[in-house]
């Protein structure tokens, strides 16, 4: 077992807040047709994973950033086990989906969203594509990142969408650790996501 080096929605989603799912259950990447699905709903929003995968990470995070107070609800799911407790590994995931829900925070307008994009095509130095969840407008981009965080991943290759709903900016990401990404079954995943 190895340590957790930050909290689990961190480990893919801090990229982006330094520049700013999903195999079936076989894990070979091959879409199964008879993979049985849960859903995770919550008083913000709902999505779909498949049902073999686990709640890694559940919480409400209140913190201040730039003189600024935020709220946000943070959720990750995925195919590995974390002991609670003593954040370690109990098993190491393949993949994983992370949400950055934004309850409270400094708001932002419809002009700083269209800027949104030019910004994150810098930062990343990756193509962004325009997109919609649920009805809202979105942008996507795809990273790979070959020095991560986890001991037990060479690489992550992740998909990161920013969504914009009520002038805030919502974040959901899927990773792939190593070779285990599937662009599919994240997109059937980022696909299924609802606002309550």
């Amino acid at each position: 077992m190895r340590r957790k080096s930050f909290s689990l929605l961190i480990i893919i989603v801090i990229m982006s807040f330094v520049l700013s799912g999903c195999f079936g259950p076989n894990g070979n990447g091959n879409d199964d047709e008879n993979s049985v699905w849960a859903t995770y709903e919550h008083d913000y929003f709902a999505l779909s994973y498949p049902e073999e995968w686990n709640i890694l990470q559940e919480r409400i995070s209140e913190y201040e950033w730039d003189e600024k107070e935020f709220k946000r609800k943070i959720v990750s799911i995925g195919d590995g086990m974390i002991d609670e407790e003593d954040e370690e590994w109990i098993e190491e995931p393949n993949e994983i989906i992370a949400i950055d829900f934004k309850i409270e925070g400094e708001e932002i307008t419809d002009e700083d969203w269209e800027e949104r994009k030019e910004e994150l095509e810098k930062n990343y130095e990756s193509e962004v594509s325009e997109m919609n969840i649920d009805g809202e407008p979105a942008y996507k981009l795809t990273i790979v990142d070959e020095d991560p965080v986890e001991e037990f991943a060479e690489k992550v290759t992740a998909d990161l969408v920013f969504i914009y709903k009520n002038n805030f900016e919502h974040q959901i990401t899927y990773g792939g650790f190593n070779d285990n990404y599937n662009e599919e079954m994240g997109e059937e995943i980022i696909d299924s996501f609802e606002f309550k």
